[in-house]
């Protein structure tokens, strides 16, 4: 079920609709917070669906990251922001 995204020219909120298919013709929307015919289509995000093994690759890459800091060796910095007076 595609789903159509929109941003309302005089509200500028945005609108969702849905379709039943991709050739359903999408009509004249409106803002469905104001009623505004006046929307410009969004260009929307996509899910994109990976195998396994290519989401096992990626793991993988982040091992270089298993050298870096960790959070704990940054313990106390926010405490030396307020002790010098920042606040």
């Amino acid at each position: 079920m595609p789903i159509y995204e929109f941003e309302c020219d005089d509200c500028d909120r945005d609108t969702s609709v849905f379709t039943r298919s991709v050739s359903a013709p999408i009509g004249d929307p409106t803002c469905r917070h104001c009623g505004s015919v006046s929307l410009r289509r969004k260009i929307s995000r996509v899910a994109v669906v990976r195998s396994r093994q290519d989401l096992y690759r990626d793991y993988d890459r982040l091992s270089a990251f298993d050298d870096a800091p960790s959070d704990d060796d940054y313990d106390g910095m926010d405490d030396d922001y307020f002790d010098d007076g920042y606040d």
